[in-house]
């Protein structure tokens, strides 16, 4: 009766250990998955539809293929970050909080580009076109499909200052393998509380025009980027609906 009452005893301080050593597992798990977090609905402000887009709002700033850049479109004052990448310098503070939140939930996010000018856009554009070329792909297709993955010179928001691109030391790679890594699943559930949006999202190439890159992040501002998260949608999109298109 001793023994079984000892056993008993010995159980009963055991099991407050093994539950908190679960508890403790799964929530490491699920902060090392970068899991996907819905924001408060009192947090979220929807603006108003049908009303006229702000001329002055530079985050809202579309830039694609059927919206590209004048040439009368003025540099903004770009800040260095990461030591060597250069964004527009409004955008700089919550890009550099970003980083630090992902290291502190234990990512790694590296930038791998920022700004570029118009000439380091048409040489990128340039060697991808020619590699479908070599492939033999005709001109106007290797033309398009390039664009599809490197937009030409004034299609680009890299020009404007407001986009980034991340890697992540263990994958180095801009291809669709990021986003099922941990750091690409943290920047798409948590790049909203920064300011910024998954530019071009899965499945939705018919409306930006451009291939899923889970890598790709534009600042919009924290306004814009609750409601564009939490809706799944892309800036074209979204600002159909501001505009009342939608």
């Amino acid at each position: 009766m001793a023994r079984k009452k000892s056993k008993k005893t010995a159980w009963l301080i055991l099991l407050p250990l093994v539950v908190f050593s679960a508890a403790a597992i799964i929530f490491w798990g699920l902060r090392g998955r970068g899991t996907y977090t819905e924001p408060p609905e009192e947090e979220i402000s929807v603006p108003s539809a049908n009303r006229p887009l702000p001329d002055n709002d530079w985050r809202l700033l579309l830039v694609n293929a059927n919206n590209p850049l004048g040439y009368d479109f003025f540099t903004p004052e770009l800040e260095t970050i990461a030591g060597q990448h250069r964004v527009d310098a409004r955008i700089a503070s919550g890009l550099r909080q970003m980083i630090e939140a992902a290291g502190q939930d234990g990512m790694t996010i590296t930038i791998v580009s920022a700004y570029r000018t118009a000439d380091q856009q048409e040489v990128l554009h340039n060697q991808q076109r020619d590699r479908f070329i070599r492939m033999g792909y005709g001109v106007e297709h290797a033309v398009s499909t390039a664009s599809s993955i490197v937009l030409p010179p004034g299609a680009s928001e890299h020009q404007t200052g407001l986009a980034v691109d991340f890697s992540t030391p263990l994958y180095h790679r801009l291809d669709e393998g990021f986003a099922r890594t941990p750091a690409g699943r943290w920047l798409a559930d948590n790049s909203w509380r920064y300011g910024f949006i998954l530019r071009y999202p899965r499945d939705k190439q018919h409306i930006t025009g451009v291939i899923f890159e889970p890598w790709h992040f534009r600042y919009v501002g924290l306004e814009h980027a609750r409601v564009i998260f939490v809706g799944r949608l892309t800036l074209e999109e979204y600002i159909d609906f501001l505009a009342g298109r939608s």
